[in-house]
């Protein structure tokens, strides 16, 4: 597989990778149980998470969460005001698409309070247990800080090819664009016009 043949000439001490197939068969290249924190993909197991607790009831997309007019779907969608770090609004909601780890840190805190769970035991009971993630975990920001490894998000991603923890329209209205149309800025990548986005 080419992108194996590539990642053997990548200059870093490690390299794993999964491909899954379009019959759902996965073909890994390294060392696919090594963990390491997973960065920003840290936000997709906090949005699914996020549409769970929707689905039990403890809370809805239209929740007021943050500055005055923000709900938990903008925060979602990057669409709530707030800076990538910063935890003071920079613009109201929905006039700009700004990725924000501060947004989905209010989105955990808000989690913690309506579920009164605490946010890292909420995702490990309602994401990484029920799909059998079970190296991963969190200690810090749902933003950023999940542990985890390529064996692990494997499970996420099939999960997100046919999900089993959400309906299929929740799954729908998670991967369609909100707030469509808005300019935005994605640091270290650039500003775009539009910056579509959905939950996650």
């Amino acid at each position: 597989m080419r992108a194996f043949e590539l990642a053997r000439e990548w200059p870093a001490p490690n390299t794993s990778i999964c491909v899954i197939d379009r019959n759902g068969d996965t073909h890994t290249f390294g060392d696919t149980s090594r963990t390491s924190r997973i960065a920003s993909i840290s936000k997709l197991l906090t949005a699914w998470a996020t549409h769970i607790a929707i689905e039990e009831g403890s809370t809805t997309l239209d929740t007021p969460v943050g500055q005055d007019g923000c709900t938990l779907a903008h925060l979602l969608a990057h669409a709530g005001g707030y800076s990538f770090d910063g935890d003071t609004p920079i613009v109201s909601p929905a006039r700009k698409r700004i990725y924000s780890n501060s947004g989905y840190d209010l989105i955990a805190e808000h989690l913690e309070s309506v579920t009164e769970i605490a946010f890292n035991e909420y995702l490990n009971d309602a994401v990484f247990s029920p799909l059998g993630m079970a190296t991963s975990s969190l200690n810090g920001s749902g933003a950023k800080d999940v542990v985890s490894c390529v064996d692990d998000l494997v499970e996420f991603a099939l999960e997100l090819r046919k999900p089993q923890l959400i309906s299929a329209e929740t799954a729908r209205i998670a991967t369609t664009t909100q707030f469509a149309d808005l300019e935005g800025v994605v640091p270290g990548v650039g500003r775009f016009s539009p910056c579509n986005w959905g939950y996650g």
